[in-house]
């Protein structure tokens, strides 16, 4: 019975085949999106940064929408940080470092009129919304 388990767990060794990759087979890109995350070749975060607000944008139409068809106040602060604080939030401490001051006002921007339009119970910034999540 002992030397049943043991052919049972028995791993074969996986040998790794060398693959010969030519340096000049490897293309060259100026902008890669890794986990969700847009970098562009000078390391600049700016096509990131206008896809989070155009996506956000267009969250708050669709909870507008949400808010004429009936939604709860309490549902719409709860699909509010759901899709719109997760996406600005999503991986910041990677590209945060990369923002200038226009970038965070229109961050900043976005989060006024989400209060302004009852997306959220009170007015929240950026610079909350990092010290939150420490």
């Amino acid at each position: 019975m002992a030397e049943q388990k043991k052919s049972f767990f028995y791993n074969p060794r996986v040998i790794p085949i060398p693959i010969p990759i030519s340096i000049s087979h490897i293309e060259q890109v100026t902008l890669v999106k890794l986990l969700g995350v847009y970098i562009q070749e000078n390391f600049s975060c700016d096509i990131h940064f206008k896809r989070i607000i155009t996506v956000s944008s267009q969250r708050l139409h669709i909870l507008k929408a949400l808010k004429r068809q009936g939604l709860r106040l309490e549902l719409l602060h709860c699909v509010f940080h759901g899709v719109i604080v997760n996406k600005i939030m999503y991986a910041i401490p990677a590209w945060y470092d990369f923002l200038n001051k226009s970038h965070i006002l229109q961050i900043n921007s976005l989060l006024r009129r989400a209060f302004k339009y009852s997306y959220v119970k009170f007015v929240i910034n950026l610079e909350q919304l990092l010290q939150a999540q420490r």
